[in-house]
Parts: structure tokens; sequence; C-alpha cells
């Protein structure tokens, strides 16, 4: 079953350009799974096996021009369901404020930049160049206390574009 979140058709009339996307999924194991899509491209692939029992969410940072698809998969169980089971999957979308974006160049005579993780602060985005405008890449915080790398985000374009990882 594909579901597909279409961002408004204009957003020049929106407060925000930006999304934060959170995916919860708790599927059976070995049964069920759920794909996350961006125009087309497979983002993330939630299984039972692939997420961290105590959470099952993941947040996600996102343009307005973006076209979102989740793909449903799930087949027939052998064990019949139980009324404890509590197996299910939803995406929750909160417009966001747009990020404060901050450069580095780094070229033949800069060609390293040091940035001490804690020190960012949330909605921070970090845009990364050389002297190829072509190669870019960005390092969104979101964060308000630091507590590990989760609270990263990488892009390797434009605006939180081209998603890579957390």
């Amino acid at each position: 079953m594909e579901h597909i979140i279409l961002p408004p058709e204009s957003t020049s009339n929106c407060p925000t350009t930006h999304y934060k996307l959170i995916i919860r999924a708790e599927l059976r194991p070995s049964i069920d799974y759920l794909i996350f899509k961006v125009d087309g491209k497979s983002i993330h692939n939630f299984t039972a096996e692939s997420e961290i029992p105590t959470n099952f969410r993941r947040n996600f940072y996102f343009t307005a021009t973006k076209n979102y698809t989740f793909e449903f998969h799930s087949g027939t169980s052998a064990t019949p369901a139980k009324p404890t089971d509590n197996w299910h999957w939803y995406v929750r979308i909160d417009p966001m404020p747009s990020p404060i974006f901050d450069s580095v160049i780094l070229n033949n005579i800069s060609s390293k930049h040091v940035l001490w993780l804690p020190d960012m602060t949330e909605n921070q985005a970090l845009i990364i160049q050389n002297n190829d405008p072509t190669k870019i890449l960005k390092m969104y915080s979101t964060f308000t206390k630091y507590s590990g790398l989760r609270n990263f985000a990488i892009y390797d374009g434009q605006n939180l574009d081209n998603f890579i990882q957390t």
C-alpha cells in the first residue's frame, strides 16, 4: 500500500517552507516493513529489526518542495494476533522555521574547518562548500541539548535537500 504526502501547491503562502517528519513504526518481525521515500529515492527502510526497541521513532527534516512517499508492506502471520499486540506506524508532519544557515568555504588557503558539535544550536545548519558550487555538504542540528549524533542530519544539497543520513 502506497501513501503519498504532497507539499502545499504554493509554498509562498506557507509560514515556513521546512517540515519535520516524525515517523514511528512498531512493526511485526519478519512480516511488515515501511519504506520512506523522498522524490522516489528510498531514504529509510523501517523494519522491526532495524529500529531501536525503546524508541521506534525517527525524525527527518525537509523542504516543502519535496514529494514524500511511504510504502507499507505486510503479509499474513502464522501466529494469530493477541489483544496485547500494538503493531502500528504513523507519520506526523510539523511545520518548522527555516534553519539558520552558516557558511564555511574551504579552499587552498583554508582547507579545514573544526566544529565542536555540542556548540551547534537547535535549528542551526552548517553549509560547507569548496570552490565548486555544485559540491555542497550541509549538517543540520535539531537538538536543544546535546545528547548524541542522532540529533544531526547530513544533506548533500541546497536547503535541506538530498538527505544522506542522521
